[in-house]
């Protein structure tokens, strides 16, 4: 019954409906999203082969290493049975599992994954005693998401799945706001790579579907510092954070879309080297038009526009073009993470509730000069120097939609049509 859950959240929340497992003993040792006492490693193989054998699933088994290259074996639902759920609603009566307790401070390997003892005790004891105090203070929050945005909604009314009106082709976001909100910081390696607060339901709403949300009743503002990661890595060379919009001189060089701009600028900035850099924005370039390449000559005419888009970068940020595909990305993750904090310590010391993002925050519309003013004391605080511009987030008017949409199995039947 898990499994078959696990199944139809997939077929809901993702464009390919495919639920991935591991076939491998050592996998089951670490926490997983179903109920780990009930699947252990020969329940799991058992109830997988007896889905399939009842026309319920469809298993696609990797071969082991070397030959599947690490990738783990998935299963997803069959067309027929896919439908049979959309047509009872069985969303009514899903539940999300809690996630299984870990520590609030957590540090994994980046390579593997697997959790690494903490680097420094008495750090991680800090920082877990600090997070414990600011969930506490959350932990009354309650958010609300207009009906309008909302697909379905379970019987008890905790778990929604909400879409995306800036992304109507996507799959809707399964989310539970108000149970599912234990905030943690994931570290890799060390306590200076990484560790955003993250674990709070709420932190993944769609943006143009939070900024019309209410917290405790109240409608909300969201605040955020304008290219963050730029102003982090002109800091880092001894600049002051650009005041001037970072993606604007990108666009009216190239002609691209501010969505290229900003996807070049977060992909220069994280890439590990200059080819994964590339290869990145032209996947993003090519998935901005919905379909591959017509043919040869506008496959080799994307490549292009992705080269020009990453040089781009780097001329219009020339103070910073040697961090490039450097990994600077989880470095400037780690100082959000301490801005983060500092502005959470601050909210908690105000008595308000906000939903803190990876570089702002959304809380209550009339406290915005305070949360604002929280935000520019925190990453001075953090960096020692002044911050981009924060701006605030303006609300379009959303129609929403009406209905739920079928599951994803059903694009190739002829009575979607």
């Amino acid at each position: 019954v898990a499994l078959v859950a696990r199944a139809i959240f997939a077929d809901l929340q993702s464009r390919t409906g495919r639920v991935s497992y591991s076939r491998r003993h050592d996998f089951y040792s670490a926490p997983l999203g179903y109920e780990k006492p009930f699947i252990p490693y020969a329940g799991m193989m058992k109830c997988v082969a007896a889905l399939a054998e009842a026309g319920i699933a469809h298993s696609e088994i990797s071969p082991p290493w070397p030959a599947g290259r690490g990738k783990q074996s998935v299963f997803c639902l069959t067309s027929g049975f896919a439908q049979e759920t959309y047509r009872g609603d069985w969303f009514a009566s899903l539940r999300l599992v809690p996630r299984q307790a870990h520590d609030l401070v957590v540090v994994r390997d980046r390579e593997c994954g697997k959790v690494l003892p903490w680097p420094d005790a008495a750090t991680g004891t800090r920082l877990s005693a600090e997070l414990a105090a600011i969930n506490a203070h959350l932990a009354p929050a309650v958010v609300r998401v207009p009906d309008r945005f909302v697909d379905q909604v379970t019987d008890d009314g905790e778990t929604l799945a909400v879409f995306n009106p800036a992304h109507p082709d996507r799959q809707p976001v399964i989310i539970s706001p108000n149970t599912q909100r234990r905030l943690y910081m994931p570290f890799r390696d060390s306590f200076d790579l990484g560790g955003r607060p993250v674990g709070w339901d709420a932190q993944i709403i769609p943006s143009p579907v939070r900024i019309h949300c209410t917290l405790y009743g109240e409608p909300v503002n969201e605040i955020d510092f304008s290219g963050s990661h730029i102003a982090l890595a002109y800091i880092a060379q001894g600049y002051d954070a650009p005041l001037w919009d970072p993606y604007e001189a990108i666009c009216e060089e190239t002609g691209f879309e501010r969505a290229v701009a900003k996807r070049t600028a977060l992909v220069a900035l994280n890439a590990l080297n200059p080819q994964d850099a590339l290869g990145s924005v032209y996947e993003y370039i090519v998935e901005r038009l919905g379909a591959p390449p017509e043919d040869k000559d506008h496959e080799n005419a994307l490549w292009a526009d992705a080269k020009l888009a990453l040089s781009t970068f780097q001329k219009v940020h020339a103070p910073i073009a040697n961090l490039v595909a450097t990994d600077f990305g989880v470095k400037a993750q780690n100082a959000e993470a301490k801005i983060m904090l500092g502005c959470l310590h601050e909210v908690q010391r105000k008595a308000f509730h906000v939903i803190p993002m990876h570089d702002g925050l959304c809380g209550p519309e009339r406290r915005t000069d305070e949360m604002i003013s929280i935000a520019r004391e925190a990453w001075t605080n953090v960096t020692g120097a002044k911050p981009p511009k924060i701006k605030v987030e303006e609300k379009e008017e959303e129609t929403g939609k009406e209905g739920n949409h079928p599951p994803h199995v059903w694009d190739a039947f002829s009575e979607q049509k």
